[in-house]
């Protein structure tokens, strides 16, 4: 597809815009590789919000594109140290939301592909001192 003759600069600020947009306005998780795949879009690709909307892993079919969404904790499982993509990936498909992962036990997180005891017990770990460490800078 022909892009438009926009700076390459000025696509990732775009891209960077449209992911902001989409977290402000329908409160996602995105990915942290979103913005990476969205600056590799070319600016018609861009202007397509059912390519953004796959781009961003929004749920839903093609044109079920004003559903609410909710988090689905890509963010946060991001921030967990040593997590693969793949193993987050799999752990979003297992669950669906952020609420669910969050109330998961280890044995849940144990049985999702990719993820042993020892790794369920660092996410359900990580996962309630990125929680803390939230609330705490709520209140501070």
């Amino acid at each position: 597809m022909k892009s438009l003759p926009i700076a390459s600069g000025a696509r990732r600020q775009l891209a960077k815009r449209l992911v902001a947009a989409a977290t402000l306005v329908t409160f996602i998780a995105t990915p942290p590789y979103a913005v990476a795949a969205l600056t590799d879009m070319g600016t018609e690709e861009l202007l397509d919000l059912r390519g953004v909307a796959e781009t961003l892993h929004l749920p839903g079919t093609i044109v079920d594109l004003d559903a609410n969404v909710q988090p689905r904790g890509y963010r946060l499982l991001a921030r967990i140290p040593r997590l693969p993509e793949s193993v987050i990936e799999r752990i979003v498909g297992r669950f669906g939301s952020l609420q669910k992962i969050m109330r998961a036990t280890i044995d849940d997180l144990d049985d999702v592909a990719g993820v042993g005891e020892s790794r369920a017990r660092a996410i359900k770990e990580g996962l309630s001192r990125l929680a803390e460490s939230s609330i705490l800078d709520r209140y501070s």
